[in-house]
């Protein structure tokens, strides 16, 4: 019997969550970010701000990368929802995205 298997290895040697060049899968380019913890953001009656988000990843350099809200959360109502971060990095094709926890205890007034 003989198995095969294919590993993709991944490597990043600089540690700022952005894999080396890879000539042959230039799809897995993407920047990774790491959360500082895994704790939602509590909302308590005025909105996040982008910067607010931001905050909380880790490994963002502050050159190159430029992040966007891909999904806004649902801050009008109490409970648990989540906003989608995007991360463009200069000279990569592909698209990080993150996800991050926000706990509503008071609701933000809509915006007339």
């Amino acid at each position: 019997l003989v198995k095969t298997d294919r590993i993709i290895i991944r490597r990043d040697q600089d540690r700022d969550g952005i894999a080396d060049y890879n000539e042959y899968d230039k799809d897995l380019l993407i920047f990774n970010a790491v959360l500082t913890n895994n704790e939602p953001i509590e909302v308590r009656g005025k909105a996040l701000t982008l910067d607010d988000y931001k905050a909380r990843i880790k490994n963002l350099p502050t050159k190159g990368v430029t992040v966007k809200i891909l999904q806004e959360p649902d801050l009008s109502v109490a409970g648990t929802t989540s906003v989608k971060l995007g991360f463009y990095v200069e000279g990569l094709p592909g698209v990080g995205e993150k996800e991050i926890k926000v706990t509503v205890v008071e609701p933000v007034a809509p915006k007339r």
